[in-house]
């Protein structure tokens, strides 16, 4: 899954957290990960529980995603699959 590290204090931590609908929403938690080359790195990941049922996104988000991709080359499958998938009720 294509994604970026970025080195963030506590602050913008807490930021981010209010931001992504932490902890009510979606949860987070620290996974190893790895860069381009190779490098292990430990970084906090937003990810939705389980028991949570994931909503559609909307064209907008997609949209700001999309864009957000494309300037940085990011592969648009998994982009491409989440606006095709329906939310599991």
């Amino acid at each position: 899954m294509p994604g970026l590290l970025y080195t963030v204090s506590e602050r913008d931590l807490a930021n981010l957290d209010s931001c992504e609908g932490y902890p009510g929403f979606y949860r987070r938690a620290l996974y190893s990960v790895y860069d381009e080359e190779g490098i292990q790195h430990l970084a906090h990941v937003y990810y939705l529980p389980q028991e949570k049922v994931p909503n559609r996104p909307t064209p907008e988000y997609l949209d700001l995603i999309g864009r957000a991709y494309k300037k940085l080359n990011f592969g648009r499958n998994s982009l491409e699959g989440a606006s095709l998938n329906e939310s599991k009720e």
